[in-house]
């Protein structure tokens, strides 16, 4: 069972007094991603730039691919040994993060570190494209669905999904996961709002920008984690999916806050069998934040497993 050690919250001027064998990072678009990235390098031994391509299913890790399965996975550690791992969340998105965490379950024992910046303010829309207040430019565009590969169990007419959305400032997100289904393939779905927010009011926003799927769909219910718990939400979908009859397969779209989708990369991974994962690859728009806010580090020991 996976143990989370540490929840803890750091001083932005500090050097961090832990050490890892290596820190995967993405690339660094805003002031909170640039902060990150510096204390990530701090703390580790050795770095790695991280990106994941969906068309061709390869992790990118310092300019040379790994296949996201088995061999490659195989091979990515045979390059990268380490049992003490940092990961980035301020610039990784949830793709990497998932098949990192899954390439490494066979280390014995593992211990993540996750390191996460909240932003002070987002970058609000502005002209005619800001239809009120609680409207933010964060993305340039979205992409298709496209499947992450050992997330993926079959559905069928007797066998469809039921759906944990996790949710944001971003409506179009949701709206996209509802409308391409059009009841084909999901039973049931619950949305979850990250309550309480990274600042007192944020919840409004997320709110408000999912409002109206919400009264245009036959949603089963709301549920709440805290904004930058990940470990909430991680119990969240264990519970949920220790409820998911045969019938169905459990179904999540990590779509809401970094911290949110630390919970659900760690269980997705330790899971892939029996979890299906939709993400649409959000393309984020360079300093849609502004400043830093509170520094997160969250520690987590997970049990050693094969690679399924």
């Amino acid at each position: 069972m996976t143990s989370f050690l540490e929840l803890a919250q750091l001083e932005s001027l500090s050097k961090p007094e832990w050490t890892y064998d290596i820190a995967f990072i993405g690339s660094p678009i805003d002031d909170r991603g640039r902060l990150s990235v510096t204390k990530a390098k701090e703390a580790a031994q050795r770095t790695a730039v991280v990106s994941y391509d969906a068309e061709t299913f390869t992790l990118n890790v310092n300019g040379v691919g790994f296949a996201a399965n088995n061999r490659g996975f195989r091979n990515l550690i045979s390059d990268y040994p380490a049992s003490r791992i940092l990961l980035d969340a301020s610039t990784l998105e949830f793709p990497e993060m998932l098949l990192l965490i899954k390439a490494f379950l066979s280390a014995e024992p593992l211990e993540l570190g996750f390191l996460y910046v909240e932003p002070e303010s987002y970058e609000e829309r502005r002209g005619p494209e800001a239809e009120y207040l609680h409207a933010f430019a964060l993305r340039e565009e979205y992409k298709t669905f496209a499947p992450i590969p050992g997330f993926t169990p079959m559905l069928s007419d007797t066998r469809k999904a039921r759906l944990l959305a996790f949710v944001g400032f971003e409506s179009t997100r949701l709206k996209r996961v509802i409308h391409e289904d059009e009841g084909a393939r999901i039973s049931a779905f619950s949305v979850v709002f990250g309550v309480p927010p990274f600042r007192a009011s944020w919840e409004m926003h997320s709110f408000m920008q999912n409002s109206n799927i919400l009264k245009e769909s036959a949603f089963e219910e709301v549920l709440f984690v805290g904004a930058n718990n990940p470990r909430a939400t991680y119990n969240l979908i264990s519970k949920v999916a220790g409820c998911c009859p045969s019938s169905e397969v459990m179904t999540i779209a990590p779509l809401g806050t970094k911290p949110m989708s630390i919970g659900a990369a760690l269980y997705a991974a330790q899971n892939a069998a029996g979890i299906r994962v939709i993400y649409d690859y959000p393309k984020t728009l360079p300093d849609c934040t502004h400043g830093v806010g509170k520094i997160h580090h969250y520690t987590v020991r997970v049990p050693a497993k094969a690679a399924a």
